[in-house]
């Protein structure tokens, strides 16, 4: 019996660290310039450069592209309970893997959209740019790829 319990725990250990392992998060000060593979079956965490505990820095230009693994559309949720960027700052996202794109979104302040994905291909790209006063709490957005864009 003792030997059962054993293997049962070492099964939900196993199970619990490969969710921990396949969860992703990144800061946009981490990744600054780069772009980012969103797989298939799984969700992405997307901070501003203060991640998750504290708020964005001054004087900040910086740009971060997601894209699909599977050349599907990728979907941003922004979580409302974070969203907080200065009305003189902004956050711009556009359709597509550069900010050549077109430019889908120009958010500040308090007011988000819904969910919306990429319509014209497989990749987002973040463009954010602050002043040097009034920095905020920034953003927790979760990507993931999905078959059919979504249009706010």
């Amino acid at each position: 019996m003792r030997s059962l319990k054993y293997n049962l725990l070492a099964l939900v250990l196993l199970v619990a660290s490969s969710f921990v392992l396949h969860a992703q998060s990144y800061n946009m000060d981490d990744i600054n310039g780069t772009t980012v593979n969103v797989p298939t079956a799984s969700t992405v965490s997307f901070y501003d450069s203060g991640g998750p505990a504290n708020k964005y820095p001054n004087n900040e230009n910086k740009i971060m592209t997601f894209c699909s693994e599977n050349n599907s559309f990728i979907k941003v949720d922004f979580t409302t309970e974070n969203f907080r960027i200065h009305s003189s700052d902004v956050l711009k996202i556009y359709d597509g893997p550069s900010t050549s794109s077109n430019l889908m979104a120009i958010l500040n302040g308090y007011n988000i959209p819904e969910s919306f994905s990429s319509i014209t291909g497989s990749c987002l790209t973040f463009e954010f740019i602050s002043n040097s006063v009034d920095n905020e709490n920034g953003w927790r957005a979760l990507l993931s790829c999905v078959d059919n864009p979504v249009i706010y």
